[in-house]
């Protein structure tokens, strides 16, 4: 099964990212996006702030251009307890599970009334 991460169509448009692809170009860009989905697969969406680790699990060898895209451009934060985590990410998975819950509840409701 598949994670899901909601991705608008023209992300890339963004004003949020626009100084990544300036900076680092579709390298950076990739390298935002696999930490991404990293972070979408790790419990509340955070992991520790370790580079060497997320470049090793992103395989990424150029250690340096993940520093740059995880701490220079705004778009990952470090939370009270050293995780790291992306704002943006959190935000749209916030909304996501929210919905997937309220589709779990009706479904379980909806069982309950037909077995009963």
């Amino acid at each position: 099964m598949y994670n899901y991460i909601p991705h608008p169509s023209n992300f890339g448009k963004l004003s949020m990212v626009t100084p990544l692809l300036i900076e680092e170009g579709h390298p950076g860009y990739g390298i935002y996006w696999l930490v991404l989905e990293l972070l979408r697969d790790c419990p509340d969406y955070r992991i520790g702030n370790n580079e060497k680790s997320i470049a090793w699990s992103i395989h990424c060898n150029d250690v340096d251009l993940v520093c740059r895209v995880l701490h220079n451009y705004g778009l990952f934060d470090v939370d009270d307890d050293g995780l790291l985590f992306s704002p943006w990410l959190c935000q749209q998975m916030g909304a996501y599970d929210e919905r997937k819950k309220k589709l779990q509840e009706a479904g379980r409701r909806g069982a309950a009334k037909r077995f009963a």
